[in-house]
Parts: C-alpha cells; sequence; structure tokens
C-alpha cells in the first residue's frame, strides 16, 4: 500500500483563483505516476490575508477535475469560524482500488465510529445548511493565543495560525493526521542574533504553539501519527552566517536583510555550495523535540534524513525577474503565463529555511521504516505559479505492506 503525505503552502493563490487549475494540474503531474493508494494534502494559507473561504469549492473542484477519474476525494475540510479560522484546509484522496472494496475509513469524533467514504461528504444542499455534518469528523483549533495581535494590531483578525487533526483507517492500519502552521520570525535582525546556546524569541512562540497544538490534538504515541504542514523552523541564523562568513571571508558583516549573500552569487548557489553548514545550523525541532517535548511532555517526534533543499523563500517571478532594481517591471499575469518555467531562485530578504515538514510519532517513524521511503520536495514549473507560491512542496511516499 501506498501512502502520501504532502504540505503545500497556498501562499497568495486564493488571491488569484485563476491558479487553482495550474496548481492542481502540476500536483497531479507529480503524484500520478507514482500509483497512490492514499493522498494526504496539508494546505495553508487558504483564503489568503483576506480569507476568501467562498472559494473553497472551486478549488476543491480543480483537484477533482484532474484526480477523480482514479480517485474518491474528500470534502474540503476547514473550520470557518471567525474565531477559530486558521488558514488551514485537507483535503484526501483514496484510490478507487482502496474505496471500491471500503479499505479506507474515517474517523467522526463527534460520532465515536469510523465512516465508510460514501458517508461522508456532504451534497450540495448540505453545505448550504449553517452547520454541515462534515464539520464534526475532524478537529480544527486556532493558535492565537499563543502569540496574540497587540498594540495596533489588536484589531485585525487573530493570526491565521492552528492545526486540523483527522483520524483514518486504511486497511488494518489506523493513522492520524494533523495539519499544522506555526508562526513566522517577523524580524530579520532579531533573528540573526539567534544561536544554537540562545534561540530567538520565535522559536520559543513555535515551541509554545506545536506544543499546544499537540496537547489539543491528543497527541497519542501508541498510535500512528503525522504531522505536517509549514512549521516555520529557522535555522539558528547567527551559527549560520559565522559559518558562511568562515568558509567565504568576502561575505561581509550581515547588518540588514539584502545584506544576507554575496552579491555576485544566487543564493540557490551559495545554498548548493553550503548545503552542509546550513543543514548544521537547522537544530530548532531537534533541540526541542529532545530537551522539551520529549522530556518535559513525552511528544517525541521524527523525521527522515533531509537531503533536499530549503522549502522557503522562494523567489517570485517578479522578483527574480527585477532582480530587485525595478529591472522587468509590468510583466503581469498574462506574460508570466506564457513563461513554461519559473525562476528557481531564493528571495534575498530571508535565509532560507527548512519550514515545510513531515514530522512522525514513534510508531508513526516506525511505519515508515518497515517500508520505503521517499522524503523529498518539488518546485511547480510554472512561472505563474512562481507569482505566488513562496514555499516548495513537500512530500513523503511511504509503501508498506497491507
Amino acid at each position: 500500500m501506498k501512502i502520501c503525505f504532502c504540505a503545500i503552502n497556498t501562499g497568495e493563490t486564493f488571491c488569484h483563483p485563476e491558479v487553482f487549475h495550474p496548481l492542481a494540474r502540476h500536483v497531479w503531474e507529480r503524484f500520478e505516476p507514482l500509483d497512490i493508494d492514499f493522498l494526504a494534502l496539508h494546505f495553508q494559507e487558504i483564503g489568503g490575508e483576506e480569507r476568501k473561504t467562498d472559494q473553497l469549492r472551486q478549488f476543491r473542484d480543480e483537484f477533482v477535475s484532474m484526480f477523480g477519474g482514479s480517485y474518491w476525494i474528500s470534502d474540503f475540510f476547514c473550520s470557518e469560524e471567525t474565531n477559530e479560522f486558521t488558514a488551514l484546509g485537507s483535503l484526501y484522496l483514496v484510490h478507487r482500488r482502496m474505496s471500491d472494496l471500503n479499505l479506507v475509513r474515517m474517523w467522526s469524533f463527534d460520532e465515536g465510529r469510523f465512516l465508510q467514504l460514501d458517508e461522508l461528504n456532504c451534497s450540495e444542499e448540505e453545505e448550504e445548511e449553517e452547520e454541515p455534518a462534515r464539520l464534526t469528523r475532524f478537529r480544527s483549533h486556532s493558535l492565537h493565543h499563543i502569540f496574540p495581535h497587540s498594540g495596533k494590531d489588536e484589531k485585525k483578525p487573530p493570526p491565521r495560525k492552528g492545526y486540523l487533526k483527522t483520524r483514518w483507517l486504511a486497511g488494518n492500519r489506523m493513522f492520524d493526521l494533523i495539519n499544522v502552521h506555526l508562526f513566522h520570525d517577523s524580524d530579520n535582525l532579531v533573528a540573526m542574533q539567534a544561536t544554537r546556546e540562545r534561540p530567538s524569541k520565535y522559536a520559543e512562540r513555535r515551541r509554545e504553539a506545536l506544543l499546544a497544538a499537540l496537547r489539543r490534538a491528543k497527541f497519542d504515541e501508541h498510535i500512528p501519527t503525522f504531522v505536517f504542514g509549514d512549521f516555520n523552523f529557522r535555522p539558528d541564523l547567527g551559527d549560520m552566517l559565522n559559518a558562511l562568513k568562515g568558509r567565504d571571508p568576502s561575505l561581509t558583516e550581515v547588518v540588514k536583510p539584502k545584506g544576507f549573500w554575496w552579491e555576485e552569487k544566487s543564493v540557490e548557489e551559495v545554498v548548493d555550495e553550503h548545503f552542509d553548514n546550513m543543514r548544521g545550523a537547522d537544530t530548532e525541532l531537534d533541540r526541542y523535540n529532545k530537551a522539551l517535548l520529549a522530556d518535559e511532555e513525552g511528544y517525541r517526534l521524527y523525521e527522515q534524513a533531509i537531503s533536499f533543499p530549503p522549502t522557503y523563500p522562494i523567489a517570485r517571478f517578479e522578483q527574480a525577474e527585477k532582480g530587485g532594481e525595478g529591472e522587468g517591471e509590468g510583466k503581469g499575469e498574462e506574460e508570466a503565463s506564457e513563461q513554461e518555467e519559473r525562476p528557481s531562485d531564493y528571495d534575498k530578504k530571508r535565509a532560507p529555511a527548512w519550514t515545510d515538514r513531515i514530522l512522525a510519532s514513534k510508531k508513526g517513524h516506525q511505519l515508515a521504516e518497515k517500508g520505503t521511503t521517499q522524503y523529498t520536495s518539488f518546485r511547480p514549473k510554472s512561472a505563474k505559479l512562481g507569482l505566488l507560491l513562496d514555499h516548495d512542496i513537500v512530500f513523503q511516499l511511504i509503501d508498506i505492506d497491507n
């Protein structure tokens, strides 16, 4: 049985629904040849900053148009309540060779039982009701209480961070899936002070948020659990920059964001050249998992070895074309859509980071270890999507015996 977990930060796509189809098509092109039995797509930033949840049906329909011939596709699971809006959405696809034989079921937390797939999806009439039954079949909560808006931002909607949990039974294997989005670094200069011995305040907030999410989601080590999404983990930037400067004296003192990188090189070249140094500075998960989550709470999280490049921040099309100097100004979506491939470099305003990850409980890790596992990332080769996406897509494919 092939199970695939995938994390997709949708960036600004909900501001431009015309790119829903290119996104769905690129996801389909990547996964269709793999002949997957169960595919879990965890999205972050759905609705965009304007929280356009009225477009969720259209978004799902594009995936149905691509995958629907071979797969049963779930409703789009998300929480649309104002105070609990997380901008998280989850979509699950089951190959018809599994769904036709009722080999996959989903747990209803309110009803306390596993439901067959034909019991899950709502009709259009049911979706128009105020409280459709599908909202009772997953658990979702905002984490805005960890880092609430203050001062002049108090009147803004709560931060769009949180988790969304579902539980599945595929064949004779039960597993929990948790979609998560944690807080980012909002100030580069503060983040640059972070070292292995002295993490930034943003890393502390992420730890608090992850701990709160695992507690509220009732993380259970006895159940194979996979937690995946945008964790916003960042490298220990101070240590990383010191290591890079030690390797190349031409890198001058970093005093502002644009000085992160060599002017004569693309960031992608720097990442390729100093990959090991950058991986060595990526200690946030390891430090908190072993020192705090595990010892204090008993929450142990595991991850397959990372060999793919940082997943964020990918330069958007306009940034790469302009080069920060206004070159290529006026290049709009119509012209960009005619390009075959998007630029591949990173945005120079932030240090590249492995923000998008797939973690597992001990039981989940053991399940993955029993079979063959592929843990990697890919970038949709579309200039039009390049206007809107600044994250790579990350997935883990697990091929296990039934």
